[in-house]
């Protein structure tokens, strides 16, 4: 969730930037949770070209 809401913002080109942080807290999650939902595709996605 805390993903998604800093995408959203990202890409609607919202004023004020939000930090993952400040996602974090609207999701009502820890920041090193947001950090690790953030990431983790990206790390999914290597791992599944490395498989090729």
């Amino acid at each position: 969730m805390a993903s998604a809401i800093f995408v959203v913002a990202w890409l609607l080109d919202v004023e004020k930037k939000p930090r993952l942080e400040d996602v974090a807290k609207a999701a009502k999650v820890s920041e090193g949770y947001a950090k690790v939902q953030w990431i983790l595709p990206a790390v999914q996605s290597l791992e599944m070209l490395n498989k090729l």
